[in-house]
């Protein structure tokens, strides 16, 4: 998004939160990522960081299969195990810069349902 001559505004925190679990049926309920895909941009007009908001009423566990590839390593853990983010809570991971294009799938397990959320069946993150 131009912001003046020749300069490109940059959103450096990209949102995305995991809200209260919706009905799906008679007895069923979903959480629903917001968004359902995570668009990072590229290149000089790239997210420096996305930030995850847990609001469903539990804990989650956070799973990136590949999460090294596209983020800074977290202190004191790594990639091979779910970050768990309790209610209310929220977790912020820098993303690697000039990750060209990519397409990477994430987990989402819910505790207040029982099942993963769901946002692109399951929620991505897309570079641009």
């Amino acid at each position: 998004m131009p912001n003046g001559p020749g300069t490109v505004l940059v959103h450096s925190l990209v949102e995305v939160v995991f809200p209260k679990p919706v009905p799906v049926g008679r007895h069923k309920e979903k959480v629903f990522v917001e968004p359902g895909v995570i668009h990072i941009g590229s290149g000089q007009s790239q997210a420096r960081q996305i930030h995850f908001t847990n609001h469903t009423g539990g804990k989650i566990r956070l799973w990136f299969p590949n999460g090294s590839q596209l983020f800074a390593k977290p202190a004191a853990s790594d990639f091979e195990n779910p970050f768990v983010i309790a209610d209310g809570k929220d977790l912020t991971f820098t993303l690697k810069p000039e990750l060209g294009e990519c397409f990477y799938y994430y987990h989402v397990y819910c505790d207040v349902v029982h099942d993963e959320a769901e946002g692109n069946s399951p929620p991505s993150l897309s570079c641009p």
